[in-house]
């Protein structure tokens, strides 16, 4: 089973040693042989490391710690959350996904009062068996998102932005490899400062970059030269030829990663910096195929080999200079495969509704521990997994086999099944209908609210004073040049409509 708690190096099989943070969990809830064996260890100097045992109370405590007090959730919740701790107590159940795999089907079958293969439930039964189920196979995907909650998931802060060198055509059409300087000019938008004959400048933000590039790349820094003075590098002075060299020679395709200190030192600007960032790091490309409907998503073949509507890897984005080996790209896919596309259970969904799971994920990223600008990554494609779980959680279909969206308990209505590959795709279809139908909304009402600023604007001004501003006399002149019958000039909210003879 991937079990996230537990940080296993596959090629030396080293379980991770505990925090201090763990063991004092396991302090406070182990008790008689357990607690005494390791306070022993501890001390004794032994390093404590995670077994099997240490595992489930960790996670136990962690996942019931984001119920909060009891009286804030739903029973339902509370058990829910105890249903996953003990289904995830087996290291081998994914080993039985064949015997899995058709009682699902037979439980489906059920749901819709038909039989497969002769084998149908009673329909308690049936929901009890599907809940079960859907909770074992939910296990892992709820594990990871609250280990994003809590700042837990392996490397969830990314402390830089990670691009792809290219090769280039030069200004006698000649394709060559991109340089440093290129990326650095073209890609990451830095304001590279020249003198009159041409020689480049040093700045901070240049020296900064140049050290760091030297420090995690080797064959750059050998480039350099053996034993360089950094210091020789000063700001407002030109920089050495060798220095130059370095810079403009081929990154031979390597992938470049600038830290966002530096680019907060280049782009200030707080929405200029998330935009350009933005662009980088999930391109546009990506981003729109996350909301569109599913016959519409770009379909591709991910890392792993599997056709996906959110390919894995490079084949996320037909950007070239896109790197998957960005932290964001993978919040991105685990909102859209492990929410909206492969959750099985209605428990799991509104587990994550009523623990506020997803702004909880929002809020770390939002939090000191992490630039301004990552919130903003997430924000989008939070609100879209929210609604998507709003009108999964009201679903369910009428007599006349309809899928609607009704919070009431209604006579002839049945309720939804996840492992339905239609039904989650067409509720997938419906939240991506309205997050576009909001989306146009909330365009609409920055252009009337942009309009409304220009209108109040020239309310400012009376007749005679506007004139007088706007060049009198000479103004007049100017648009007596214009026929009546040829131009109409109309100016509500800012429009300028003109009429063609």
């Amino acid at each position: 089973m991937n079990n996230a708690l537990y940080s296993v190096d596959t090629k030396t099989l080293k379980i991770t040693k505990l925090s201090s943070e763990n063991i004092n969990i396991l302090r406070n809830n182990l008790t008689g042989e357990d607690l005494a064996l390791l306070e022993a260890k501890i001390a004794s100097g032994e390093e404590i490391l995670l077994s099997p045992l240490y595992n489930k109370v960790i996670r136990e405590e962690k996942l019931l710690s984001l119920l909060g007090n009891d009286g804030e959730v739903s029973q339902v919740t509370s058990e829910f959350v105890k249903r996953l701790i003990k289904a995830s107590e087996s290291s081998d159940y994914y080993t039985q996904y064949d015997i899995v795999s058709m009682v699902d089907k037979v439980v489906e079958a059920s749901s819709k009062g038909e039989s497969y293969r002769g084998v149908s439930l009673d329909e308690d039964v049936s929901k009890v068996l599907r809940m079960s189920m859907g909770l074992v196979m939910d296990m892992d995907k709820l594990d990871i998102l609250v280990q994003r909650a809590i700042k837990r998931y392996p490397n969830w802060k990314p402390d830089g932005i990670c691009i792809k060198a290219l090769k280039k055509r030069d200004d006698n059409d000649l394709v060559r490899d991109e340089s440093l300087l290129d990326i650095l000019e073209e890609h990451f938008k830095f304001d590279i400062k020249r003198d009159e004959f041409g020689k480049i400048v040093a700045d901070e933000v240049l020296i900064d970059t140049i050290k760091h590039t030297a420090n995690v790349n080797d064959k750059f820094k050998a480039s350099l030269g053996k034993d360089f003075d950094f210091s020789s590098i000063k700001v407002g002075e030109t920089i050495s030829e060798e220095v130059e060299n370095s810079l403009t020679s081929s990154y031979m395709g390597a992938t470049v990663k600038i830290p966002y200190d530096l680019m907060a030192k280049a782009h200030p600007d707080l929405m200029e910096r998330y935009k350009l960032e933005m662009d980088l790091i999930l391109p546009p490309d990506l981003r729109e195929n996350v909301f569109k409907e599913d016959r519409e998503r770009k379909k591709g073949v991910g890392t792993n080999g599997k056709i996906s509507a959110f390919p894995l890897g490079a084949n996320a984005s037909s950007s070239e200079n896109f790197a998957w080996n960005n932290a964001f790209p993978g919040v991105w896919w685990q909102l859209d495969q492990f929410v909206m596309t492969n959750m099985r259970s209605m428990e799991s969904l509104r587990f994550v509704r009523e623990t506020g799971l997803l702004d909880r994920i929002g809020d770390a990223y939002k939090s000191d521990d992490c630039p301004k600008e990552f919130g903003m990554f997430l924000d989008e494609i939070i609100g879209f997994s929210k609604e998507f779980i709003d009108l999964a959680l009201t679903a369910k279909i009428n007599s006349n086999g309809d899928l609607i969206y009704d919070g009431e308990e209604k006579d002839g209505y049945s309720p939804v099944v996840l492992s339905d590959k239609n039904v989650m795709l067409s509720i997938r279809d419906e939240a991506a209908r309205r997050h576009h139908e909001l989306s146009i909304q909330s365009q609409l009402e920055e252009t009337v609210e942009h309009d409304k600023e220009v209108s109040s604007m020239f309310d400012d001004y009376d007749d005679d004073s506007y004139h007088a501003r706007r060049g009198g006399a000479d103004l007049d002149s100017m648009m007596g040049e214009y026929d009546s019958n040829s131009v109409v000039m109309v100016a509500p909210l800012g429009n300028i409509v003109k009429k063609v003879n």
